[in-house]
């Protein structure tokens, strides 16, 4: 059963009002073992935070937050009632993950947690969290003072990632087997926010173990990484060739990016199409031999740097610990790019919305680049079959790097979307060159035949 509780500790200074919480009591809470309440995730050594900027520390930092609910108008401002938002599925597990022998409990994924310390690892991408902190994260709002619809909103930071922070619940589901002989299950629903939630009534979990908890985020994530800066396109700058010293490597991202450009006047003179596939030691089907990762390298001007553009699924950067192809420190357990990245990007990735990424490298030249991808593909194979299939001047149109960063701004403003038959990195590349190029025949195409056939030219979506 749920019981109200009212709790004056809250993670912000903003909140100045006692929050109306719901926490969660289970019928087996008499039984549950003295490690529930310690299963969470470990805390980052403080050795590994050391001369880093506070920005640096959130980014870093795989310590989740819970039990520091917001004031309930606090709660209503941060998420506004409405229907957009990116959604999120976390496992919401109702009890101790472990049984008496210290087994992990059936249900449960072997790689949520760390059999030896019995922790839930940090930073899943299945979220994983204990119901009891879960709850106990949550405010009541009723958006009619008179109502008796209500929302609830999670406040904290949730496994680890520090850019979910807040959230709309909108539905609690259980798993049901519908034929167990084949191992088939759906899950079905124990709380709707559609339902139970405009009668105003409160979470509640049956006596299980594991549930899956959707959560929806504020409507401007379905926009940009902040609402102050829309459009999911960031520029990596660590090469910077400046009058001020001090400089130090930026990344900045959305509509804030245009205007924060450290290195702003180089002019785009030359665009090249380049791919190659991923290493799968053999096993590669049909699908795979046709998918290769597709990028456009650009030349400026003063030859001091080229920039790597390329499309790929949403945070699929900053949730792989900024391990990027395109940098020797990749293999590092902490990259430059990584220390660089705002604690808003750093979220697991979605393979259903696109992120367009700008970084630039030290290869002068096509030909530098080009031996770069070479050295790599001997050595651990980064790369593999290296093509290269498109190279051109580029246009007389504003080609400035400030310019391709509006450009780019507004191609994913016009469609985030990430789809794998049409709407992938070849044919972002495509649409690139043909945007860039002096040559008025459109001749840049996706490197693969079976990308060609679906391949619409959208460089109308730059202007």
């Amino acid at each position: 059963m749920l019981t109200q509780t009212t709790s004056s500790t809250h993670m912000d200074d903003t909140s100045k009002s006692p929050a109306k919480t719901v926490s969660l009591t289970s019928k087996d809470d008499s039984s549950a073992t003295s490690s529930e309440s310690d299963i969470q995730e470990p805390h980052p050594p403080s050795d590994a935070m050391k001369g880093l900027s506070e920005t640096a520390k959130k980014t870093l930092s795989t310590e989740s937050s819970y039990g520091h609910p917001l004031s309930a108008e606090e709660a209503a401002k941060r998420v506004p009632p409405g229907e957009d938002g990116l959604q999120w599925h976390a496992t919401l597990i109702n009890g101790d993950p472990f049984d008496t022998n210290g087994k992990l409990k059936k249900g449960l994924h072997p790689r949520d947690f760390d059999l030896e310390t019995k922790t839930i690892r940090p930073r899943r991408a299945s979220l994983p969290v204990l119901a009891k902190p879960f709850f106990a994260s949550l405010t009541r709002v009723q958006d009619e003072p008179n109502g008796t619809s209500a929302r609830f909103i999670f406040h904290g930071i949730l496994n680890g990632w520090p850019s979910l922070q807040a959230f709309e619940v909108m539905r609690i589901e259980r798993k049901r087997g519908i034929m167990s002989m084949v191992g088939l299950s759906e899950w079905v629903p124990v709380w709707d926010a559609n339902e139970e939630g405009t009668r105003g009534i409160d979470p509640t979990l049956p006596d299980e173990l594991v549930f899956r908890v959707t959560l929806r985020a504020p409507s401007h994530s379905t926009t940009g990484w902040s609402q102050e800066s829309p459009g999911f396109v960031f520029w990596y700058q660590p090469i910077l060739h400046t009058n001020n010293p001090q400089q130090q490597p930026t990344l900045t991202y959305g509509t804030q990016m245009v205007q924060d450009m450290v290195d702003p006047n180089p002019i785009c003179t030359k665009v090249h199409m380049l791919g190659h596939r991923y290493e799968r030691s053999g096993n590669e089907n049909a699908f795979n031999r046709q998918t290769y990762h597709s990028l456009v390298l650009l030349e400026w001007d003063h030859q001091k740097y080229c920039t790597v553009v390329e499309k790929g699924f949403l945070n699929g950067l900053a949730g792989w610990n900024g391990k990027c192809l395109h940098y020797d420190d990749m293999d590092e357990p902490e990259t430059q790019m990584y220390k660089c990245f705002p604690p808003e990007m750093v979220a697991p990735w979605l393979t259903d919305i696109a992120e367009i990424r700008c970084s630039d490298v030290e290869a002068t030249s096509l030909e530098e680049f080009k031996a770069y991808l070479v050295k790599y593909e001997q050595c651990n194979k980064r790369f593999f079959d290296i093509q290269h299939t498109f190279s051109s001047h580029s246009a007389a149109r504003q080609v400035s790097k400030k310019d391709i960063a509006e450009y780019l701004v507004n191609y994913i403003r016009g469609d985030p979307s990430y789809v794998v038959l049409n709407h992938n990195c070849q044919t972002f590349t495509a649409d690139l060159c043909n945007f860039l190029a002096a040559d008025e025949e459109n001749t840049a195409k996706p490197i693969r035949p079976f990308f060609q056939f679906f391949y619409k030219n959208r460089t109308d979506l730059f202007l």
